[in-house]
């Protein structure tokens, strides 16, 4: 009787560990796509969870289980990308795609190269946020936004052959012909088709 007892405590407590576990994951996505501060989940949506919980149902104990503190959310916001990031690596591998870049400089002086993707999986079009890259050595030069490109595209083994059209925002360090960083790609596969970002236009 004993065992059967400890047996099913322990049942109980990984059943509500996982439970707790899985709403850290989705409300830390929650979180990272309303673009909130990370604490605002143990500072705002745990206290707001405890007064629902409370006065609704009359406990609040499965909801203190909750992690959500500053670092946790992160740890979790940065977990979810990362497997977000080898899912659409791993599916655009054997499949064409098209890209949407953009380029930045943030008040630090560090250059930013913002890729989406366009794809077919499972026989529908599939919008992604590929990449954000970031580094005090590049600037928005072509050349060194091209190497951000195609160091990334090596690191995940994807290959230029499969891409199919990208699209930019018309700036000369974009769209120029010579130099332009849709130039270079095409040096990669000049059957790729530019296009100029309407909302830029």
């Amino acid at each position: 009787m004993h065992r059967r007892s400890s047996q099913m405590m322990f049942n109980e407590t990984f059943v509500n560990t996982k439970e707790s576990l899985k709403c850290s994951h989705l409300i830390s996505e929650l979180i990272a796509k309303q673009l909130k501060p990370h604490t605002i989940g143990e500072n705002l949506i745990i206290p707001a969870c405890r007064i629902i919980a409370r006065t609704m149902f009359g406990h609040e104990q499965k909801i203190m289980k909750i992690p959500l503190s500053d670092n946790t959310v992160s740890r979790r916001i940065y977990a979810l990308s990362e497997n977000i990031e080898k899912s659409v690596s791993f599916s655009i591998k054997e499949t064409r795609f098209s890209l949407q870049l953009d380029e930045a400089t943030d008040i630090s002086g560090m250059a930013h190269l913002l890729a989406y993707i366009r794809f077919v999986y499972s026989g529908k079009i599939t919008e992604q946020f590929l990449f954000l890259l970031a580094s005090f050595n590049y600037t928005t030069q072509p050349i060194d936004m091209f190497m951000i490109l195609n160091d990334y595209f090596n690191i995940k083994n994807i290959s230029f052959a499969n891409c199919i059209g990208i699209c930019t925002d018309g700036t000369p360090s974009m769209s120029g012909r010579i130099n332009g960083l849709v130039s270079l790609v095409k040096s990669k596969n000049n059957e790729i088709i530019s296009s100029h970002c309407f909302l830029h236009r």
